[in-house]
């Protein structure tokens, strides 16, 4: 049966083809890609993909992933389906050198069909649906997406009888269209993004959890009354990095506080109290094979990075009668992450107290909220605990901060004293050459940087395996205060201090 599905997958690609330059161009979405649409009435970015495919006599036909939607008889009662947001198939016409958005009937609704001719001459008119007229009026270049990655390509408009417009990219797809196109109503997708695989997504763990040694994120949890009872804070540090064919593995330093407010006459009714925990070191798998079952282990399982919005997906043979549900990107807004960085959440989805297996029901799990990954910084939020500081390390080996450190400024020591107890830096300050003494003999691949106050590498050099001696060289810089880095394999980088004079 595999190998009947490949060949149907194959047999409709060959289909799709009007010519072997033209094949790959001007169709709304590709099999595997993954794309996003602001939509004009809200804040959030949906997203769909085709993900599977067959063939219809000269036709291939492609589905969009499955969703939940609600049902006619209840707002509350949901029934899998496929995605409805831009239609839920795709059907390429080579012989009609067309291509057809298509819903289906359900819910009380009528099955709609949109057809789209980008390649005919401007001006051409046809028949997009049963009583809308559709008319290419432009095909011009034009650049557009979000910088980094901005794009100049060939794009047609199409524009139907009832006012309604879309816009296809030759090389990327769909970039603006109708969610609706029947009605008037000001519900326009919009694409501002080029489309990527999934392994290249918001999704994927390889972004959502991309820790260099030395980062660290700091959680805050405390309750919701107006004069709070408990304030509690945790700051993680990453130490090491490894990135094998299945998994992220990282290990991290951990310190928790925790501070209870009390007293006589206070609303929370228990007595002060404050108490620091002991440093750990703690361990973090992050798998990069979507799984096809998953239990929810915090920072360990991950599945509702597999989700697109809408998709569902079940939980686990143990949890048979839940589902995972996919929400709507949001973009962050005060705390952190800043920065327009995209937050992936996901609900449960329940069974109905019935016991069918066609209605599903909505509702959260027990402790009443939803998981939140942000690009970047992993876990913004797990019902009780929210990220409101990190300190990451970007790829100019420059630093990224959000929030501040201040009430975390107790837990783990600094990086500072960490390396001076393995590392001493003399003479500082220092005119023309400093000299840095390791503890330990450097493994092999250390690495020396030297960095200005606004952390840019300004000298770099190898050490040399078994050395214990490296010098600080400063002719030709600019007096001030630079930051000397000894980065050594699988290991957050040590850090000294050092003043430069004339």
């Amino acid at each position: 049966m595999k190998y009947l599905y490949r060949l149907l997958v194959l047999t409709g690609l060959t289909a799709l083809s009007f010519s072997a330059a033209q094949g790959q161009d001007w169709r709304p979405f590709r099999p595997g890609l993954i794309y996003s649409y602001s939509w004009s009435t809200t804040n959030a970015t949906h997203t769909l993909r085709l993900d599977s495919a067959y063939v219809a006599g000269t036709d291939s036909v492609y589905a969009f992933n499955r969703v939940l939607r609600p049902t006619a008889t209840s707002a509350y009662q949901f029934r899998s389906s496929r995605n409805n947001i831009m239609g839920a198939r795709l059907i390429c016409r080579p012989a009609q050198r067309e291509y057809a958005l298509e819903t289906l009937a359900e819910s009380g609704l009528a099955a709609q069909t949109l057809v789209l001719r980008p390649r005919v001459a401007i001006g051409s008119s046809w028949a997009a649906t049963p009583t809308l007229t559709a008319t290419l009026t432009s095909r011009v270049q034009r650049t557009w997406g979000l910088a980094p990655n901005v794009v100049t390509d060939s794009v047609a408009t199409i524009t139907l009888s009832n006012g309604r417009i879309i816009e296809l990219s030759r090389a990327h797809g769909l970039l603006r269209g109708p969610s609706n196109w029947t009605t008037t109503a000001v519900d326009l997708l919009q694409g501002n993004t080029l489309p990527v695989p999934y392994q290249e997504s918001v999704y994927s763990p390889l972004v959502h959890f991309d820790f260099q040694p030395g980062d660290e994120f700091g959680y805050i949890s405390e309750d919701s009354n107006p004069l709070p009872c408990f304030r509690n804070f945790e700051l993680r540090r990453i130490l090491t990095r490894q990135q094998t064919a299945d998994s992220l593995i990282y290990t991290y330093q951990s310190q928790k506080e925790f501070n209870r407010y009390g007293g006589p006459g206070h609303p929370c009714g228990f007595t002060a109290s404050y108490t620091l925990q002991p440093m750990v070191v703690g361990r973090m798998a992050v798998p990069l094979r979507r799984p096809q079952w998953s239990n929810l282990n915090y920072y360990y399982t991950h599945s509702a990075l597999g989700l697109l919005t809408y998709e569902y997906a079940r939980l686990s043979p143990a949890a048979a009668n839940s589902l995972l549900m996919g929400e709507a990107l949001t973009t962050g807004s005060g705390g952190c992450p800043r920065n327009g960085r995209q937050l992936v959440s996901y609900a449960r989805m329940y069974l109905n107290g019935s016991g069918s297996t066609s209605f599903y029901t909505y509702g959260v799990d027990a402790a009443g909220g939803t998981h939140t990954y942000a690009s970047g910084v992993g876990e913004v939020n797990n019902f009780e605990w929210y990220l409101q500081y990190y300190r990451k390390l970007q790829p100019g080996g420059t630093y990224a901060t959000c929030g501040t450190r201040t009430n975390f400024n107790a837990l783990l020591p600094s990086r500072e004293a960490q390396s001076a107890a393995r590392l001493q830096l003399y003479p500082n300050p220092a005119a023309h050459e400093a000299t840095l003494q390791l503890q330990q003999p450097a493994p092999a691949a250390a690495r020396l940087s030297l960095l200005d106050a606004l952390g840019r590498e300004v000298r770099r050099q190898a050490l040399g395996r078994g050395e214990t001696k490296a010098t600080v060289p400063l002719t030709g810089l600019p007096a001030g205060l630079y930051v000397v880095q000894l980065q050594l394999p699988g290991e957050a980088p040590l850090v000294l201090r050092l003043q430069h004079i004339d």
